[in-house]
């Protein structure tokens, strides 16, 4: 009987148990469909001058009657006119007036209204002849009369008839140009909620009050001003651009019905034109009456009714929500547009946000303006958002931005909406049209908003009922796939993506327990890219697989067990975790299930008997998996071999490899030669590996040479003999070829070091090159790539170049394949090993030859000017080998070559790429202590034991840093802090890391040690790297004083001898300080860098800056490394050089660079002084210039003043 047929039959057995698939069948009825009945709402908004009822907006003007009643009143005052005047009067002949006639008739004033006549004339009475005359003015005064209201009407027509199609703004300032005969008019909306008067034209404002403008809104008059200057109200800064100071001005307000202002008209006319008359101040108050009979129709915006048809359309509420916020920042032209709602009965303040499927609730202290307008169930307008009381930064954004609030009532709820607009683009506030136009759409933007809710409330029940179908049936695709599928690597993927998509879960690991039963698995995990294994004990899956029990977890991190560990390595956030443990027909656990972040909440119950019942499958595939498994090892182990035995027989065609490509390049770019070389321990070989070339084309070269004809003549020929038997062996034409070899060098080097290609074009054709690094996919410098003498003779371009580095992919792929292989084959550590030793180099107790330095390389690598920044990858390590060498610790502890290679590799390896805290440093600490120890004569005085612990522990003191201080991971609570509490974390991580690899038996440099040495050994080792601990730096200072105060010498005592060595590797591990600047300098860069990094992730995660060095913005270099100097380098070099006078050079040199640090210092406080000084005097200059403007303006107010008083002294006299 199989596994799965045992497996189900002992769960049928089990009567006692309830089954967990009965229990999933009937989870829930589907919820039914809601259907809610559609009502009005009540917006928040006085409207002082609502619009008319919609039938007719234009009734009074369209209406056939009124135009009629109109035209008979106009024939009405013609038949007037008509009778009054004498029919003798119209046949007689017109008489020459009389001088004094016609003065009277100039000197006559037109006006408003005719004299009515009491006594009218009769036709049979003669009229004086003076009486003629009067009645002559009579009929002129009336014809203009009718003729100046005709045109009154005409002009109030023209507006009325373009209200629809033109805005308003642009209709008045255009039509009433042409009647005012005006250079401008500008038209000024009434802004009351924000107590601006604003100009759509030129998009200008100005405060109530201010200017003309603002001094008309306030007064409520009208202002016919001859000279616009001359007004008191006159704003010289706000006013020159649109009204000139000489301008005549005439302006005026509109009202509407309730005789609030509406807006401002300012006509304006240059100096040059006649002033403004009492005709034109007649037709003000005629306009002022009919704009305030008819403003109901005039200012009223116009708003699109397609707009509030678009609303009327199906769709769920996170795309009604984005749609609508889209719509309303479009037709109100803002930058954000928001729907709030409060809920009265519980007091609860929620937001719609789009593409969401149900409102956010918002904290009580966070809602900003839009829960004061919910609350208060007023709207709210502000030109600057900040200057309102219930201005909250976190939900109002930036405070400079406009905000309009419009609150919405639903009368059968208790609830209140609002629609909020942000950030109004032109103008910058939000006008009383925009509000009229925003509380004529909000109801129908919330009944929209309450029928996608409604929508979405229905969607999210029919997916429930559709998810609960597609879990049935995809257990059933479950156990469908177990039975065909056998392999773990395809068939645990494809049940943990089915599992995440059965309950919803971001991400699914599963961990299976191992033979010894100690640990735990993980054989798939989402966002992890090994394996890693765990205790069974360990975490939430190491409880559930130890007890047996379901545990969902709501918020992983309020949970003990579980360990953030995973989270920093790969940066995921675990919020909810579900774990349920995998049994085996024998009721023993065999693993654990971990669903990791429910996408849509937190994990149910459902959830939890969804994937026992997954479980269950799961336990039978991982058996059978097994059992198959079994039957594949012996197989995959004999593919393996013959592997190994391929790739071992292609290890020689990686060079023929290589030269395809070479020739195929060169032919296809048209060069002569073609070189390739290799790059080995970071340095270039300049040895060609491959070379091609074009033998026709030399050839052709050298038979030219051989049959004279050649450049050379005779004469060069002699010569060049000669210089053969001067120079010996070395002829001219050598030595050129020589001079041309270096130059390549240089090229290759350059093009190496900076990882770019290179072209150098020659007159001399044969000359010219192009050369291309090869870089493999890490950008890690494999070769360089040459071609030489383009074959056309012609120079290279820079497609030839680009069609080289397109090539150098090639060369990339198959030197980084062959690498894979031998690193597949023997191992990264044995590939590198091979490079740079022979096999019988390996077991000897020297440095290998190709890491040797010679004597003069060694003396220059024990002074105080080494730049360990120049020395990359292999080449540390041959610092580090010749250093040993120094001191005879080869053959003295019986170290190998290979031992100690796989020390430096190991080491290496566990030191992070960092800025500072890396490997080079490492390296840099470990010269320096040689350094000392040579220059001092401590070589003589410390055993070479010590010697010994001292380079190891330089070596080791930073291994695997992350760049990140001790106080950084005390208050990140990170692992290792955690892990370490109470301790040097860091140190102790370092001291961790070493001792595991100096354990290997490949890489122990300890183990020749006596057994009862050893332990004194370890003790040293651990109690160096502790020390580098800065946190206890005065403390081992202030020791070492007190020690010296008794008396003693470090020499004699072994607690001297320790203490002594303490500050040996302090002072190693600062020893940038007492460098050259330049060096010291670039070391502060680097570690600067490094605090950055930790202050740009304190800040990230709003914790507090450890230190002022972590601060990018301020951070003052010279300050804070005279401050390191002073209070930590000097005193530490003091004290050595009290105990050992060897030390008073690295003490001159400490205080050398702090008088660099401190003219550096004072050179860049100079340079801010000197422009902090030219922004005072910048500052300076505009308030004088601003005094002086305005003192020019007060003697020109003053000027005008004094002129107006003269003029008036004139008329009186």
């Amino acid at each position: 009987m199989s596994a799965t047929m045992k497996m189900l039959r002992k769960i049928h057995e089990q009567n006692e148990r309830e089954s967990v698939v009965k229990e999933l069948i009937s989870l829930r009825p589907i919820t039914p469909v809601e259907i809610r009945a559609s009502h009005p709402f009540e917006t928040v908004y006085n409207d002082f001058n609502p619009p008319p009822i919609p039938v007719d907006q234009f009734a009074p003007y369209l209406s056939r009657k009124l135009t009629m009643k109109r035209n008979q009143k106009i024939e009405k005052m013609k038949m007037q006119n008509t009778v009054a005047q004498p029919t003798f009067v119209l046949t007689n002949s017109v008489t020459q007036d009389t001088e004094e006639e016609k003065e009277t008739k100039s000197n006559t004033s037109v006006k408003t209204q005719p004299q009515p006549q009491t006594n009218p004339p009769n036709p049979t009475t003669l009229v004086p002849a003076s009486s003629r005359t009067t009645d002559k003015s009579f009929l002129l005064h009336s014809g203009r009369h009718l003729q100046q209201h005709l045109k009154m009407e005409e002009c109030f027509d023209k507006i009325v008839s373009g209200c629809s199609s033109m805005p308003l703004h642009r209709l008045f300032e255009t039509t009433l140009q042409v009647y005012f005969l005006a250079e401008k008019v500008l038209f000024y909306h009434d802004v009351s909620s924000v107590k601006v008067l604003y100009c759509p034209s030129t998009t200008t404002y100005c405060p109530h009050g201010s200017g003309l403008v603002g001094y008309t809104q306030f007064v409520r008059k009208t202002l016919n001003i001859p000279i616009a200057n001359e007004h008191i109200s006159y704003d010289y800064k706000t006013e020159y651009a649109n009204c000139p100071p000489d301008a005549h001005v005439l302006v005026f307000p509109l009202y509407d019905g309730s005789s609030h202002v509406k807006c401002i008209v300012e006509v304006i006319r240059n100096g040059k034109s006649p002033t403004f008359t009492e005709d034109d101040e007649r037709f003000v108050e005629y306009f002022q009456n009919k704009c305030k009979i008819y403003s109901r129709w005039l200012f009223q915006p116009v708003l699109d009714d397609q707009f509030a048809s678009d609303l009327m359309q199906t769709c769920r509420l996170g795309q009604f929500v984005e749609s609508i916020r889209d719509k309303l920042c479009k037709l109100f032209s803002c930058r954000s547009a928001e729907i709030w709602m409060l809920h009265k009965e519980k007091d609860q303040i929620f937001q719609y946000q789009p593409n969401k499927d149900q409102p956010i609730l918002i904290p009580p202290n966070d809602t900003g303006i839009p829960g004061f307008s919910l609350r208060k169930e007023i709207p709210v307008s502000c030109i600057s958002c900040r200057v309102h009381s219930a201005y909250n930064e976190k939900i109002d954004g930036n405070g400079d931005y406009s905000v309009l609030s419009i609150p919405v009532r639903d009368p059968n709820m208790p609830v209140t909406y609002a629609i909020v607009l942000r950030g109004k683009r032109i103008p910058q506030f939000f006008t009383d049209y925009d509000e009229k136009i925003l509380a004529r759409v909000a109801g129908y933007c919330i009944a929209s908003l309450t029928s996608a809710e409604i929508v979405e409330k229905n969607h999210m029940a029919l997916e429930e009922s559709l998810r609960q179908q597609k879990r049935l049936r995809s257990l059933l695709e479950v156990a469908e796939t177990l039975s065909g599928q056998l392999r773990m690597d395809v068939l645990i993927p494809n049940i943990m993506s089915r599992a995440c998509d059965l309950v919803k879960a971001d991400r699914c690991s599963l961990f299976l327990v191992n033979d010894s039963h100690d640990k735990l698995q993980m054989t798939f995990g989402a966002g992890l890219k090994n394996t890693i294994e765990i205790p069974i004990n360990a975490g939430i899956v190491g409880w559930s697989a130890t007890k047996g029990e379901i545990l969902n977890i709501k918020d992983a991190y309020d949970d003990p067990r579980f360990n953030r560990g995973t989270d920093l390595a790969t940066g995921y956030r675990t919020l909810t975790i579900l774990s349920v443990p995998i049994f085996d027909d024998k009721k023993g656990i065999r693993g654990v299930t971990e669903m990791i972040n429910k996408l849509d909440g937190v994990f149910t119950e459902d959830d939890e008997k969804l994937i026992q019942i997954f479980n269950v499958f799961c336990g039978i595939s991982i058996e059978n998996a097994r059992l198959y498994r079994a039957s594949l090892d012996l197989t995959m182990q004999l593919h393996s071999f013959r592997d190994i035995s391929a790739s071992m027989a292609q290890s020689q065609t990686i060079k023929k490899l290589l030269e395809e490509i070479i020739k195929n390049t060169r032919t296809v770019i048209g060069a002569v030669y073609a070189n390739f070389y290799l790059c080995e321990n970071g340095q270039i070989l300049f040895t060609p590996y491959v070379q091609d070339e074009d033998i026709d084309e030399t050839s052709k070269k050298a038979q030219q040479i051989r049959e004279g004809r050649t450049k050379e003549d005779s004469l060069g020929v002699k010569r060049a003999i000669i210089a053969k038997l001067m120079l010996g062996d070395e002829s001219e034409y050598d030595a050129e070829e020589k001079k041309e070899e270096e130059m390549r060098n240089k090229v290759i080097t350059k093009c190496v070091n900076t990882k770019e290609s290179a072209m150098l074009n020659n007159d001399d054709y044969e000359k010219s090159l192009i050369c291309v690094p090869i870089l493999s996919s890490d950008r890690v410098v494999m070769g360089a790539v040459l071609m030489r003498w383009k074959k056309s003779q012609q120079k290279f371009t820079q497609d030839d170049l680009k069609l080289l580095e397109s090539y150098s992919v090639f060369l990339s792929l198959s030197l980084e394949r062959f690498k894979l292989k031998n690193i597949a084959q023997l191992g990264s550590l044995e590939v590198e090993m091979q490079n740079v030793m022979s096999n019988e180099e390996r077991g000897e107790m020297r440095v290998p030859t190709k890491l040797l330095m010679s004597d003069e390389e060694c003396g220059a690598l024990l002074l105080r000017n080494f730049e360990s920044t120049e020395w990359k990858g292999m080449a540390l390590f041959k610092v580090a080998f010749n250093i040993f060498n120094t001191f005879n610790l080869f053959k003295k502890f019986k170290i190998s070559a290979s031992c100690f290679f796989s020390f430096l590799f190991e080491m290496k390896n566990s030191y992070l790429p960092v800025p500072y805290h890396n490997f080079t440093h490492a390296i840099d600490t470990m010269q320096f202590m040689a350094h000392v120890i040579i220059l001092c004569g401590l070589k003589d005085v410390l055993t070479q034991k010590e010697i010994l612990i001292l380079l190891v522990a330089c070596i080791c003191h930073d291994a695997n840093h992350d760049g990140f201080s001790n106080n950084y991971n005390y208050k990140a609570q990170t692992p290792l802090s955690i892990l370490f509490k109470g301790q040097s974390v860091l140190e102790t991580h370092h001291c961790s890391v070493s001792i595991t690899i100096l354990s290997k038996d490949e890489s122990a440099l300890f183990n020749n040690f006596p057994d009862d040495e050893i332990a004194s050994v370890w003790t040293l080792f651990i109690d160096l790297v502790m020390a580098t601990d800065m946190s206890k730096h005065f403390d081992i200072v202030d020791e070492m004083r007190e020690y010296l105060a008794m008396g003693l010498t470090w020499k004699d005592h072994p607690k001297g001898r320790l203490l002594f060595m303490k500050l040996l590797i302090k002072a190693a591990d600062i020893s940038n300080c007492v460098r050259e600047f330049e060096t010291a300098d670039r070391w502060a860069d680097v570690l600067c860098e490094e605090f950055f990094r930790q202050g740009d992730l304190e800040r990230a995660l709003g914790m507090e800056y450890d230190g002022p060095l972590h601060e990018r913005q301020h951070l003052n270099k010279q300050k804070s490394q005279l401050g390191f100097y002073k209070s930590v380098a000097l005193p530490l070099y003091l004290l050595m050089e009290r105990i050992e006078p060897g030390f008073s050079v690295f003490v001159t040199n400490v205080k050398n660079n702090m008088e660099k640090w401190a003219a550096t210092k004072k050179e860049k406080d100079d340079l801010e002084r000197i422009e902090k000084e030219k922004e005072e005097e910048e500052k300076r200059k505009r308030e004088e210039l601003k005094a002086v403007e305005e003192a020019q303006k007060k003697d020109m107010e003053q000027m005008a003043k004094a002129k107006a008083e003269k003029e008036k002294q004139k008329i009186k006299y």
